[in-house]
């Protein structure tokens, strides 16, 4: 039942996300608007939440666990590759020598490729702290 539900609510997520694209390119909203963009990110968001929940509820003991192991060490393992990255550009204060998409050297550009790498790097710790604690395991 709980695989059932969390299908659902992803399904509604993603028809959510669907709708508001269609609707802007329609120009039926306004999808720069603070309050179009912040509707559509509230409704994913508490749908995403409401799966994850139900996800997580139906997890046996063993995969909780190895979940739990994943988060911390391999989130803890990446934030320190970011900190010494972080390091690194404050001691030099050299951000020209970071790669940037398409050349965009703003501050706004500086601060997305700053926060998309910290979870990138953080979803990869999870993941090989994951593999590791499964194969060690097994």
């Amino acid at each position: 039942m709980a695989a059932g539900r969390r299908g659902l609510i992803l399904s509604l997520a993603i028809m959510a996300g669907l709708m508001a694209v269609l609707l802007a390119s329609r120009g039926w909203v306004q999808a720069s608007g603070l309050w179009g963009v912040g509707m559509v990110e509230v409704v994913m968001v508490a749908a995403l939440l409401a799966s994850s929940w139900v996800w997580w509820r139906g997890l046996d003991e063993a995969a909780r666990e190895a979940h739990k192991f994943a988060w911390w060490w391999g989130g803890s393992a990446a934030l320190l590759v970011v900190g010494l990255l972080l390091i690194f550009v404050v001691k030099t204060r050299d951000v020209s020598r970071l790669p940037m998409p398409d050349g965009h050297t703003d501050a706004a550009a500086y601060v997305v490729a700053g926060a998309l790498g910290v979870m990138l790097l953080e979803v990869v710790g999870y993941g090989l702290a994951w593999l590791g604690w499964w194969m060690h395991r097994r």
